[in-house]
């Protein structure tokens, strides 16, 4: 018996520290891609908190995978250097929601209808759902193009349809629009 109260003692004195620092940036990268997947604001946080996840938090698969909802703030044409770089490196590193902001803008400001639709068709190739509704939408004011906005659109649960149709009512009133939906008719 003397010999597992010794153990227990042991054990007990024993602590085990863990420095997030002693982690692979690789690692530590996956992390905070986890963290910005849900809240960029969660992704600055942590940044704050070491040297570690600040340097990690350059990695391309952050920037790949931080959702960019509340980044969107005022308008998508950046009104602070900071937010213009941030969200250049989202679009170099191809962001879906970067990409899709970026295609919507390009084919409603800058009728550069081509463009924004590639960038859209882009993301919803990787699965992005707001492109989908995009999309899908540009493609049913299309005369035409119904059965490809059909397809694109059941790739979209049901449940998940009004929170689309609310986020790129929510881009569109952001930006100028200068295409009249049924005024042109557009060729894949």
């Amino acid at each position: 018996m003397g010999g597992l109260r010794k153990l227990m003692k042991r054990r007990k004195e024993t602590t085990v520290t863990s420095n997030i620092l002693s982690l692979p940036r690789d690692m530590l990268a996956s992390i905070l891609a986890s963290v910005a997947s849900s809240s960029v604001i969660d992704l600055v946080e942590a940044k704050r908190t070491c040297q570690g996840f600040y340097e990690a938090a350059s990695d391309y698969l952050v920037f790949r995978r931080v959702t960019l909802e509340s980044v969107y703030g005022t308008s998508w044409t950046a009104n602070s250097p900071e937010k213009s770089s941030f969200l250049k490196q989202c679009e170099e590193m191809g962001n879906p929601d970067a990409l899709c902001n970026l295609g919507m803008y390009h084919f409603f400001s800058y009728r550069e209808y081509e463009l924004g639709l590639n960038l859209l068709k882009k993301c919803v190739d990787s699965g992005h759902l707001y492109s989908s509704y995009a999309l899908g939408m540009i493609l049913l004011s299309n005369r035409g193009s119904h059965l490809e906005a059909i397809e694109v659109l059941n790739k979209i649960e049901n449940l998940e349809t009004d929170k689309c149709r609310r986020r790129f009512r929510k881009i569109l009133n952001r930006m100028w629009i200068h295409y009249s939906f049924h005024q042109r008719r557009i060729y894949m």
